[in-house]
């Protein structure tokens, strides 16, 4: 299964989980099982493409 990956702060994340509120669980592509989820508004996240 691939998924969602954006960008912030330059970095790129994994996207777990939208909100309807509109905030979004995302975690760090490159240390991603060791890595925190963080919890971001989805208006400071920018598309990823590889």
């Amino acid at each position: 299964m691939k998924r969602e990956r954006v960008l912030y702060n330059e970095t790129e994340y994994i996207v777990l989980f939208k909100y309807s509120s509109g905030y979004w669980e995302v975690r760090d592509a490159q240390k991603e099982r060791y890595s925190e989820v963080e919890l971001v508004h989805h208006s400071q996240l920018k598309d990823y493409t590889k």
